[in-house]
C-alpha cells in the first residue's frame, strides 16, 4: 500500500501587491519518492504575517491530500493512516493543532485554522515540522540561486539525472 506525503510552504509578501506565494508537492509511496503532484501559485488574499501565509498554504495542501484520499478509496487504495503534511513554521503547526480559541489576532482567519483542526482531528492529515533546508516545496516559493534549483529540482523529481 503506498502512502501519501505532502509539502507546503510559503513565502510571505514576496509580491509587488504584498501578497504571498504558496507551494505544495505531493509523493505517493514514501518521502523519498520524486513528487506526482506539485503546485506553485500566488495567494488570492494579503495575508498580514508569515503564519497566515503559512496557514493558507497548508490548506489548500489539504484540500487536495482530501481530494487525493477520496480518490485513492475510490480505487481501493484506503489510507488508514493520517497523511503527513510537512511544514516549516512552528506557528501554523501549533495553531493548526492546538489552537484553543482565545486569540484576538487570528480572528480574520480562524475558520482556515478551524478547517486545518478538523482534518487533525479526524485523522485526515498531521503536521510535522522540516526545517526550510530540508523542505522539497521551498523551490516552488520563491526564486533560489541556481546551486539550489537544481537541488530542489531534483528533490521534486526524486532523480539525479539533471
Amino acid at each position: 500500500m503506498s502512502t501519501i506525503f505532502c509539502y507546503a510552504d510559503a513565502a510571505f509578501n514576496v509580491h509587488t501587491d504584498s501578497k504571498s506565494h504558496s507551494g505544495y508537492c505531493i509523493s505517493l509511496g514514501g518521502p523519498s519518492n520524486g513528487m506526482f503532484y506539485f503546485r506553485s501559485f500566488k495567494q488570492s488574499n494579503v495575508s498580514l504575517s508569515s503564519t497566515e501565509a503559512e496557514v493558507n498554504a497548508a490548506v489548500e495542501a489539504a484540500k487536495e491530500i482530501v481530494w487525493l484520499r477520496s480518490l485513492l478509496a475510490e480505487l481501493g487504495y484506503v489510507q488508514h493512516e493520517p497523511t503527513v503534511l510537512y511544514a516549516d513554521n512552528k506557528s501554523m503547526i501549533t495553531l493548526c493543532t492546538e489552537y484553543s480559541g482565545n486569540h484576538k489576532r487570528v480572528k480574520h482567519y480562524l475558520n482556515r485554522i478551524n478547517f486545518m483542526l478538523e482534518q487533525v482531528k479526524t485523522g485526515v492529515i498531521t503536521l510535522e515540522y522540516m526545517p526550510t533546508t530540508e523542505h522539497k516545496a521551498d523551490g516552488l516559493t520563491k526564486p533560489l540561486p541556481p546551486k539550489q534549483a537544481v537541488q530542489s529540482a531534483i528533490d521534486l523529481l526524486g532523480t539525479s539525472s539533471l
